[in-house]
Order: C-alpha cells, then sequence, then structure tokens
C-alpha cells in the first residue's frame, strides 16, 4: 500500500505556493489606487489583446510541430503528437518546474510507441534550440540598444544583464553541439539496436544513445540545422510578438515593447521553476522587475501581469482542454507519467 507521505508533502507544498502567490499579488495590488482600479477594465483593448491571443496559440502549435519534426522516421502521425503537446501545455500551467514535459515524454512513449531515449531527447533538442533562439534575440537587443537600456537601468546593470545572457547562451549553444557530435559518434559506432526487452529497461548507454541521436538528427547536417532553427525562430518571435502586443493592449507604453516582453517572459520562465504561472506570481513579478525600469507606474504593472495572465493561460486552455479529452488524459495521471519506470513504457496506438 502506497504511503501517504508523497501526497501530503505535495498538497504542503501547493499550498505553499499557492500562499507565496497571493502574497506578491496582494502586494501589487495594494500598491495601486482605488481609482486606478476601478479604471482597469476601460484600459483593454479587445481587439490587440485578441490579435495576441491568436498569435501565442499560433506558437504553441508550432512548438508542437518542432517537436513532431526532430522525431525519428517513420514518425507519428502530427496530430497525435499536436494534441500530446496541448495536454502538456496545460500541465505547465498548473504545476511548476515544466513537469508537463515530463508528461509529454511519457505520453509520447505511451501513445507513440517511442524510446525514453527518443522521447527525452526530442523534448531536450526542441528546448535547447528554443532557449539559445530566445537568448540570441535578447543578446541581440541588448548590444544594438545598448545606449536605450544603459539610460533606463544603468551601464553597470546593463553590462551585467549582457554578460549573463550571453554566457547562458554561448553555454546552451556549446551544449547542443557537442551532444549533436556525440550522437554522429555513436551512431556512426556500430548500429542501434533496441529489442523489446531493452526498450522496456533501456540501459543509461542506451537512453544516451537515443537521445544524442535526436540531436545528430536534428542538428548534424547543415540543411536539418537551417530548419529547426529557422521553425525555432518563428515560433520564439511570434511568442514573444504576443506578449509584446499585450503592452499597448492595456495602455502600456514603453520604448522597447518587443525586448521589454522578452525580458518578463525570460525572468517568468525561470519563476516557473517554483511557482506555477497559473497563479500569476511569477508574471506580475518579473513585470515588475522589468517595466518599473522602464517608468511604468504600479497600475501599468497590474495592468501588464493581468493580460499576460490571460495570454499564457486562455490559448493554452482553450486548445488543450479538448486535447485532454480526446486522449482520455485526467490530472490523476500526471504524477504517474512523471514516476513512470522504463519498464511501463508501452505504445497504445
Amino acid at each position: 500500500m502506497p504511503s501517504p507521505e508523497p501526497n501530503r508533502s505535495r498538497s504542503w507544498w501547493w499550498l505553499l505556493q499557492l500562499a507565496v502567490s497571493v502574497a506578491v499579488l496582494a502586494a501589487l495590488v495594494r500598491a495601486v489606487q482605488p481609482e486606478q482600479l476601478e479604471a482597469l477594465p476601460g484600459r483593454v483593448n479587445w481587439g490587440l489583446l485578441l490579435l495576441a491571443m491568436g498569435i501565442k496559440a499560433s506558437a504553441l502549435l508550432v512548438h508542437d510541430f518542432r517537436v513532431w519534426m526532430v522525431l525519428p522516421s517513420p514518425r507519428p502521425p502530427v496530430l497525435k503528437v499536436a494534441v500530446i503537446g496541448l495536454v502538456s501545455g496545460v500541465v505547465n500551467l498548473v504545476l511548476p518546474g515544466r513537469a508537463g514535459d515530463l508528461v509529454n515524454i511519457g505520453l509520447l512513449r505511451q501513445r507513440c510507441g517511442l524510446g525514453l531515449g527518443t522521447a527525452t531527447g526530442a523534448m531536450g533538442i526542441v528546448a535547447f534550440l528554443e532557449a539559445a533562439v530566445f537568448g540570441t534575440l535578447l543578446l541581440t537587443g541588448l548590444t544594438l540598444g545598448a545606449a536605450r537600456w544603459e539610460a533606463l537601468v544603468g551601464a553597470d546593470a546593463h553590462a551585467r544583464a549582457t554578460q549573463l545572457v550571453g554566457l547562458a547562451t554561448g553555454a546552451g549553444l556549446v551544449g547542443v553541439a557537442a551532444v549533436a557530435m556525440v550522437g554522429r559518434r555513436m551512431a556512426r559506432s556500430e548500429p542501434v539496436t533496441v529489442s523489446p526487452e531493452s526498450e522496456k529497461r533501456p540501459s543509461l548507454l542506451e537512453l544516451v544513445r537515443q537521445a544524442t541521436t535526436r540531436a545528430d538528427a536534428a542538428l548534424g547536417s547543415p540543411r536539418n540545422a537551417l530548419v529547426n532553427v529557422g521553425v525555432a525562430l518563428v515560433q520564439v518571435v511570434a511568442m514573444i510578438t504576443s506578449f509584446a502586443i499585450a503592452l499597448p493592449a492595456v495602455g502600456v507604453d514603453v520604448s522597447t515593447p518587443f525586448f521589454a516582453a522578452a525580458a518578463v517572459l525570460g525572468l517568468s520562465a525561470i519563476a516557473s521553476v517554483v511557482l506555477p504561472p497559473g497563479y500569476g506570481a511569477g508574471p506580475a513579478a518579473a513585470s515588475m522587475a522589468v517595466l518599473s525600469t522602464m517608468g511604468a507606474t504600479e497600475a501599468d504593472v497590474l495592468a501588464y501581469a493581468g493580460a499576460w495572465w490571460v495570454l499564457s493561460q486562455v490559448p493554452a486552455v482553450v486548445l488543450g482542454l479538448p486535447a485532454m479529452w480526446s486522449i482520455g488524459f485526467r490530472f490523476a495521471d500526471t504524477h504517474r507519467l512523471q514516476a513512470s519506470a522504463p519498464s511501463d513504457a508501452r505504445p497504445t496506438s
């Protein structure tokens, strides 16, 4: 009989996350004057906000297409991979630490019959390329707009931010290239033969081989690398653009909306490691950290945090809930998929 201790620990952790989120949001709301709170609904340009939601929904679908692109041939149907990705997107809204990505890996194994290393490698390559493209865009903005950023945040803060983003982006690019080269070496050393038994209980070497082979397939040739990086660029630009449009959609005027949205997005991603994005506190704190340096008021930050929450939740939920229903997924399945042993991987299609 399973011990209730893990469930009790998770419950207390969720309660702590909720309490911290409520405290952060309450502090932000209290900093806004009552008349400014009453005026918030009137600030919304619904046409721009709907446009932003449409672009964000497109970015979600491009992300799932990218996962399908790096899977081995013969690939599963793209619609099945997209449905799995949309389901995991809803899980990511509720749970911290990108738990939905683990659910995505588990569903790719169960629903598409992929190996653990293959599914993990595909998700890893998609995430690494997305982070590398995002970091490159952010670094470009910090470099080309150096004078403007120095005037906004100060020369020292700009230099530290540029150094941090540059190091993180460079390390990511080197890491992806190294994994791709290892994958090519392992693929050429001997044929990969995966037996049914090894698929159920893969060794560490088999997991590494499968994962790095995905990296070699995606980046091992100039053509494949160009295609995968190009589609990643389309996704990242669409995602940042949607959040940039949200700024004028709620009446927030900043000098560099695209890179302001990118900075908030980056900080929100870091905050999502400990706070579920669905609670809204992480993006609200990130909005305060970025927009306050650009002259935005507390009311501006609260308005943008609300628009951010709508953008991050509504497209994912509208697309994800029908996807969950279509495959019979329940949130009770989340922990089983996250904790499933390799021996549980069995295709169901």
